[in-house]
């Protein structure tokens, strides 16, 4: 649901709209068949300009019903020079007490010589308290050096007047600051960076939670031939510190030099075991430190595949701007053919990586289920109707945290002594008559097969019956994990079962599993 005001602050019905947005682009066009072309431009988001109608100048800016900025006003100059009119928009809105600018610039392409008096004649003279987000297709690359397929030292046209406006503004270059080495290109032919979204210091230092370029994607939005810019900004809340726990994707553990790792790392652990007659003998602490070390490997191979990934996509989207160069350059069939690879390649790069990280059972139940299981308990829900508490401070957050252990506690009889529940009250006399029905059938043999201790083979049969694409536990390893060395895992964990029962003892592992 889009709004569009017009001079007079009256909302404008969707058809009267269409019609405005349609005028504003091209001004030639505003019958009922170029009106159904402008929905495509709505349908794709598109918040920069686009020229595919006609090459002509003009440029928007949707706001959806549901918008936070609250007196939403119009406040473009009305006497810009003629080289910015139609090139320039600036929205004037309340957020939280702060008067906010949401500016929309479409500068104009290439080298041309008014790039300069365009990026001069911008407005500048604004409230100093006020907060800025500038977006929009600026036509020319901040840093030659990496927002460039071919880097270079030349500034570009106009950019020392956009530097100065900047400064006027005080906004920066928000997804630059949060990848300072990273390369994206967002222009059509894949070889430049000129589409951005400039943020005042205060909203980046403060408010930023994520910003991003659709450069995977873009394609897919009909006749936007820009990749659009994603950010987030939030309220700045107390955040908890802790994090929810990893989780281990399974695709990791197909992988031959893995597998060959963990296997050769639980024979090492498991010859390295004292024996039980030594004092110093403890397999349940063994076997903590083996996972603790096997986690911190996995996850350097799933931190050094996904930047693997990037490498390769960016290698393959450089190599389609070289090609589109020198066949703008030079035309030739074979270019051509050599093109239509390039893109195929890229593309099939892209679906490899994404059936690889599908969604899953075992990624569904990560994303949907609680992550804040140490504070308090309750069911788990998804994350689109996930409730947070609304705390101020970290002093608040152990106040609210330790309300609700409190009276999940008494519901669930916990026995934890800080949740201050009453104990529950044993029948022994119940306890007695329930034991006596459910051995009543037992044969002797049955009461001494139930009795006996559990040995490795059954353990390893249970690993080995386990489910696939289970979410892991607290550890964040699922069944596959154990399932590489099912046997060598049977006789770790009833060493470590015998040992902790022997004790009445729980490893930190099972402390957790038991919360």
């Amino acid at each position: 649901c889009c709004m569009f005001e017009d001079a007079a602050g009256d909302t404008l019905s969707p058809a009267a709209a269409l019609e405005r947005l349609c005028k504003q682009e091209t001004p030639q066009y505003s019958a009922q068949d170029h009106i159904q072309l402008a929905l495509w431009d709505l349908y794709a988001m598109v918040a920069a300009p686009s020229v595919y109608f006609d090459p002509r100048d003009g440029c928007a800016l949707l706001f959806s019903s549901s918008c936070p900025i609250q007196a939403l006003e119009d406040v473009t100059p009305v006497d810009l020079p003629a080289n910015t009119r139609n090139r320039y928009l600036v929205v004037k809105g309340r957020l939280a007490g702060f008067q906010v600018y949401i500016h929309v610039v479409y500068a104009f392409t290439g080298e041309d010589s008014r790039k300069a008096d365009f990026f001069n004649s911008l407005p500048f003279d604004f409230e100093d308290s006020a907060r800025h987000i500038v977006c929009g297709d600026f036509n020319l690359v901040l840093d030659p050096s990496l927002d460039k397929v071919v880097a270079s030292h030349r500034r570009s046209q106009g950019l020392e007047e956009l530097e100065r406006w900047m400064t006027a503004l005080g906004v920066v270059d928000s997804w630059r600051l949060s990848h300072p080495d990273r390369r994206v290109y967002s222009n059509p032919t894949h070889s430049n960076r000129i589409d951005y979204v400039f943020l005042s210091g205060a909203f980046h230092q403060e408010n930023l939670q994520s910003i991003r370029y659709q450069v995977d994607k873009y394609q897919a939005f009909f006749h936007n031939d820009h990749a659009p810019v994603v950010f987030s900004l939030a309220a700045n809340s107390f955040q908890h510190k802790k994090k929810a726990p990893w989780r281990c994707p399974p695709w990791v553990l197909a992988l031959p030099e893995v597998r060959q790792h963990i296997t050769f790392t639980l024979k090492c652990t498991m010859a390295g075991l004292l024996p039980k007659e030594d004092p110093n003998y403890n397999p349940a602490k063994v076997l903590d430190d083996h996972l603790f070390h096997d986690k911190k490997y996995l996850q350097s191979v799933v931190s050094a595949q996904h930047e693997e990934d990037l490498r390769d996509c960016d290698q393959r989207r450089g190599r389609i701007a070289d090609l589109s160069t020198a066949l703008a350059a030079t035309p030739s069939e074979a270019l051509a053919e050599e093109l239509v690879q390039a893109k195929q390649d890229l593309q099939d790069a892209l679906r490899r990586i994404k059936e690889r990280n599908e969604l899953d059972l075992f990624r569904e139940q990560v994303d949907s289920q609680e992550k804040c299981s140490r504070i308090f308990l309750r069911p788990p829900v998804s994350q689109q109707r996930a409730s947070k508490f609304p705390v101020k401070d970290a002093q608040d957050w152990d106040i609210q945290a330790a309300h609700c252990r409190r009276y999940w506690g008494k519901i669930f009889h916990t026995t934890s002594a800080d949740a201050e529940a009453p104990a529950q009250d044993l029948n022994l006399s119940l306890h007695s008559e329930i034991l006596q029905h459910t051995t009543a059938r037992l044969t002797e043999d049955q009461k001494t097969f139930l009795e006996a201790p559990l040995t490795p083979e059954e353990f390893s049969s249970a690993i080995r019956s386990g489910p696939k694409n289970k979410a892991p536990g607290p550890d964040g390893m699922p069944y596959e994990y154990f399932q590489v060395n099912s046997n060598l895992w049977g006789a770790f964990l009833a060493q470590v079962h015998d040992f902790n029962f022997s004790r009445k003892r729980m490893t930190d592992l099972q402390r957790k599993a038991s919360l």
